[in-house]
């Protein structure tokens, strides 16, 4: 807390390098058990207490070195339509990893006609609004979940503590589940017009920004650019 109501007298302790007068006290036993048991009283109102976070990590330990693991890329798991590859950092000593997923698929004409590519536009916006509070929880614990849509796959990238990767990938891959089973119209309709509007607005920019935003269309040879797009998402309904 910081506060012009103290007064320098009172303050036993000085800041090293700035020499700013503080105290350092211990919380009050009263405000600790508010802390540890919060209680929100009934107002009427739709406010409450964040959830609790369980992104946060508690171990920061640094793996030992293994030079067999990090001197190339290993691939260490084969399924019939998925392969896991590992390369383990020895060099930077930091207890963070990364993950790459990348999805390969057909579902919905993705990546085969101008409709697949819509329909994964408009689902990655939808996708990121739906998990808009839980990737706030995350960015709280140093996480972060980036969602990009591949001329020829739907890449997903997690990064983050090792200590709790592992369970912020598994409620990313649960995110999706519930958003599928969830009326998300409200949504869609909101990401509708908002899409309407960036079509419309892409070809208001200078011409080498219309040369480099139109780089991924080119890429997949389909009929793609932004006001086919814009013409499909006017007659797209939830």
């Amino acid at each position: 807390m910081t506060s012009k109501s103290f007064d320098d007298s009172t303050l036993p302790n000085d800041e090293y390098w700035y020499k700013i007068k503080f105290s350092s006290e211990k919380y009050s036993e009263e405000l600790l058990q508010k802390l540890n048991k919060p209680e929100v009283v009934e107002n009427g109102k739709k406010l409450d207490l964040p959830p609790h976070n369980t992104l946060l990590p508690k171990n920061f330990d640094i793996l030992e070195d293994n030079v067999q693991l990090s001197s190339t890329v290993n691939l260490i798991s084969v399924w019939d339509d998925t392969e896991v590859w590992y390369k383990k950092d020895d060099k930077f000593k930091r207890p963070k990893a990364i993950v790459n997923l990348k999805i390969y698929t057909n579902d919905c004409d993705f990546s085969q006609t101008s409709e697949g590519r819509l329909f994964s536009e408009v689902w990655l916006e939808c996708l990121n609004e739906f998990a808009r509070e839980f990737t706030y929880m995350a960015s709280c614990a140093t996480l972060n979940v980036d969602t990009v849509i591949s001329p020829d796959n739907i890449n997903i990238k997690w990064s983050g503590f090792n200590d709790s990767l592992t369970i912020f990938i598994e409620e990313t891959i649960n995110l999706l589940h519930k958003m599928k089973d969830t009326n998300i119209e409200d949504i869609f309709n909101d990401k509708k017009e908002f899409l309407l509007q960036q079509y419309k607005n892409f070809y208001l920019n200078q011409t080498f920004r219309l040369a480099w935003g139109s780089v991924n269309y080119n890429l997949q040879k389909l009929d793609s650019e932004r006001r086919k797009l814009k013409e499909l998402l006017e007659k797209l309904t939830y």
